[in-house]
């Protein structure tokens, strides 16, 4: 059996899960040669701790959308370790979580420019930079490159800016078209657009 040497880790809320997030975990593999990625929805983020139940739906659900989109990737994991831990779910913690699991492996961990421009507000963020590989997808409006570069760069060690083309999709617009009765065909996979309405998912605000 061929070992994993290489393990990625791409967390969100996924709230839903959309076609950008899909793209760049493919770039991710790809490019940094992932042999196993771990996809991980966040039970509750410590940045969003007062969560409306109507804007970010319950874990099971989510969990079924990611299903669903990555259902034919073989070298991608949905790992359900935040939502079954409960709680406030910290990077930090399900890194420790996964070097467990793959003791032997390196650590990729995959995060939008938006996250990266407060890294240093999560936890044990100089941990994670000196523990892990930190790779980065640029989204549209959030810091440049070579400004994250600089940012989160600790003595040698800078993040991996991904090639991936930026960012313009968000869940946030998927989640106002569908309040506002318009088609998501474009934005989703279709079978998670079907998983949407059938379980009359973010019908209000």
């Amino acid at each position: 059996m061929k070992s994993l040497n290489r393990i990625g880790i791409f967390g969100g809320t996924f709230n839903p899960i959309d076609n950008a997030h899909i793209a760049i975990v493919k770039q991710f593999i790809q490019e940094l040669n992932i042999d196993k990625c771990y996809i991980i929805p966040v039970n509750i983020s410590p940045f969003k701790t007062t969560v409306n139940n109507n804007i970010q739906i319950e874990g099971g659900h989510r969990i079924q959308m990611l299903k669903l989109a990555f259902a034919n990737e073989q070298r991608i994991v949905i790992d359900t370790y935040e939502i079954e831990k409960g709680g406030i779910s910290y990077s930090y913690d399900t890194i420790q979580y996964l070097k467990s699991k793959h003791p032997n492996s390196e650590i990729f961990v995959l995060i939008g420019s938006d996250q990266a421009v407060s890294f240093k507000e999560w936890k044990e963020w100089d941990w994670i930079l000196k523990n892990t590989h930190l790779c980065i997808a640029m989204r549209e409006g959030f810091s440049e490159p070579m400004e994250l570069k600089k940012l989160l760069r600790i003595g040698n060690i800078s993040p991996i800016i991904l090639s991936s083309p930026i960012i313009k999709i968000s869940a946030t617009d998927v989640r106002l078209k569908l309040l506002e009765g318009q088609s998501i065909n474009e934005y989703v996979p279709r079978k998670v657009e079907d998983y949407i309405k059938t379980n009359n998912l973010f019908v209000r605000l």
